[in-house]
């Protein structure tokens, strides 16, 4: 829907997710580094930060209204590492609430209906993923992932409704402008005609003098 650029905030905030999140992802996993348990190698979240910069990186050389689809790759590929690696490790669903920021993320940049239905199809599929890899399709995993949805189609509605607010109103502002230089072209041709209206009736005067003035001295 949104072919138009976006506020300089919204794009601010894109920016702003994606030059956090990198160094996040590693530094988090840098604290895990105590545990005696390793539950994901640090090169893959090297990886992710390089992901994430990259998207920061490119969000000021590509048009302002596809600056949200670097967030969302940079969201979706954390996100689906991650439920990854809970499945390999068979993390119970305490763990899996630390996605709920990755959700938030990818709910922030949802501007269409398709991006929301995709979102929730991809909570849903991460849910049956862990329900068989895990073997354990509890009641606090259903928990976990109602929680995922809820703040899904909160964020995503509400981002839905933003884009279509501004695509109105990018509309409405494009509506006014043609209607302002139709008016303006308009009232220029009308100063225009009065302009050649005037120097036709003063030439006029001035033959019609120029007329008497002969006349009289011919007289």
């Amino acid at each position: 829907m949104q072919d138009h650029d976006p506020p300089a905030r919204h794009v601010g905030l894109h920016r702003l997710v994606m030059g956090l999140l990198g160094p996040f992802i590693p530094i988090l996993g840098l604290m895990e580094d105590v545990s005696p348990r390793v539950y994901d190698p640090m090169a893959a979240r090297w990886l992710l930060m390089v992901v994430c910069l990259m998207g920061f990186w490119l969000s000021f050389r590509v048009p302002r209204h596809q600056i949200r689809y670097l967030t969302l790759t940079a969201g979706y590929a954390s996100y689906i590492w991650f439920i990854y690696c809970f499945a390999r490790n068979g993390l119970p669903p305490a763990n899996i609430v630390g996605l709920v920021l990755l959700v938030c993320i990818v709910s922030f940049a949802i501007e269409t209906p398709l991006e929301l239905l995709a979102s929730m199809a991809s909570i849903l599929l991460s849910l049956l993923y862990l329900a068989v890899a895990t073997h354990d399709p509890g009641t606090p995993m259903h928990i976990v992932f109602t929680m995922f949805l809820l703040l899904n189609v909160g964020f995503g509605y509400m981002g839905i409704s933003r884009s279509a607010l501004e695509h109105r109103l990018h509309e409405a502002n494009r509506t006014l402008e043609a209607r302002v230089r139709e008016r303006t072209e308009a009232l220029q041709q009308t100063v225009e005609r009065l302009d050649a209206e005037a120097t036709v009736r003063e030439a006029a005067e001035r033959q019609a003098r120029a007329a008497s003035q002969a006349k009289s001295d011919f007289l």
